[in-house]
């Protein structure tokens, strides 16, 4: 049988994906070879692809259990909290200073589609897929996509927790969220810096405020 053109990162990035959207979840089994037989592909690509997760702390690898999905870490959420919450403030910052006005653009293109998924199919995992790229335009704006793709690399506990809020709350807080962004483009294009800290604070603190009613309501899904 032919394989395909999947490789290691291919299949890294496929699961990662999957991991982060809960559509595996916390705690399920993976296997080596039911993902190799799934993607037409030798078991080796596929090993190196649980390698690479289990150094981000996404897939577990024991000797008598096997392969599953880590539990979502109580202290790699707040680790990725700190980390947001301060270099947020920092890029807004710069961003104030100066802000290419074709990011400006992509910026308010990307907020229209947000309020068309949560006006037309309430599609959370799309809608967290652009809020994400709605801050990386930021980042990428002010020169400085490095460091976003280091917060990625940082904040995959994080995001599922995100993922989990998204997926368990009323529209009423996605639009919270939303009003957040509109706020951060009024900020950037206003150059308001004065009020960066208190916009920062309310957008991002309110997902960790959930952290102990979404740990009370999905006790199987985390782990200090």
């Amino acid at each position: 049988m032919e394989e395909n053109k999947y490789n290691g990162n291919v299949i890294y990035n496929i699961l990662k994906k999957d991991i982060i959207s809960l559509k595996l979840k916390p705690g399920e089994s993976i296997k080596e070879t039911e993902i190799s037989k799934k993607l037409n592909v030798s078991r080796t690509p596929v090993r190196e692809a649980f390698i690479k997760l289990a150094t981000e702390n996404l897939v577990k690898v024991t000797p008598k259990r096997g392969s599953y999905v880590s539990l979502i870490s109580t202290t790699q959420i707040l680790e990725g909290f700190f980390l947001r919450l301060n270099m947020e403030k920092a890029i807004l910052f710069s961003a104030c200073k100066h802000f290419p006005p074709e990011y400006l653009i992509r910026l308010k293109e990307n907020l229209k589609i947000q309020k068309l998924l949560l006006e037309s199919s309430q599609d959370y995992i799309n809608f967290h897929k652009f809020d994400n790229l709605f801050h990386s335009i930021i980042y990428e704006g002010c020169g400085m996509k490095g460091i976003w793709d280091l917060i990625e690399q940082h904040c995959s506990h994080y995001h599922r927790l995100r993922v989990l809020w998204d997926s368990s709350i009323e529209a009423v807080n996605l639009n919270k969220t939303v009003q957040g962004h509109e706020k951060i483009i009024e900020l950037i294009e206003l150059s308001k810096d004065n009020e960066i800290e208190t916009v920062v604070n309310n957008h991002i603190k309110t997902l960790v405020d959930t952290l102990d009613e979404l740990k009370s309501n999905f006790p199987d899904f985390f782990e200090e």
